[in-house]
């Protein structure tokens, strides 16, 4: 998608600089990719433990600051996830049911084809944390004993 992404725009920027064509469908298809982008890299992202954190200001509330903030972040986490999936599909059959077609991109395809791609990649980065959370992936990084 990535690669797309690269070459339609450049091929459509370079269209509209020296014949002044442009293509619709090139920049809908992008807006579109960046979303199933974001929404499938984001479990894998959460797997690889490339999700960053910032315990700037952790350090300095003791030792009870860092187990406390994985595990509210953890539960505010999983509580997304599930909001995500859930309003995302009944958005998404909303859309399938009623025929909803984006009429201002490509009117041939249904909004749900995009729309679907919510709930699917907020259901793997779920069930990834969800994971995590079982294994105790993060328990090494939690204090156990006294800190210098």
């Amino acid at each position: 998608m990535l690669l797309f992404q690269v070459v339609s725009v450049t091929i459509d920027v370079t269209l509209r600089y020296f014949w002044d064509i442009s293509y619709s469908w090139i920049t809908a298809l992008n807006e579109w990719s960046l979303v199933y982008i974001a929404f499938l890299g984001a479990g894998w992202l959460e797997r690889e433990g490339g999700h960053t954190r910032d315990e700037s200001l952790v350090k300095y509330f003791g030792r009870w600051a860092k187990p406390f903030s994985y595990w509210a972040g953890a539960a505010l986490g999983i509580a997304i996830c599930v909001f995500l999936v859930w309003f995302g599909a009944l958005v998404t059959w909303n859309k399938y049911e009623n025929g909803v077609y984006d009429f201002f991109k490509i009117q041939a395809v249904p909004i749900a084809a995009v729309y679907v791609i919510i709930p699917f990649g907020s259901a793997l980065w779920l069930i990834q944390l969800l994971r995590q959370l079982r294994a105790g992936r993060h328990s090494a990084e939690l204090p156990t004993g006294p800190q210098p």
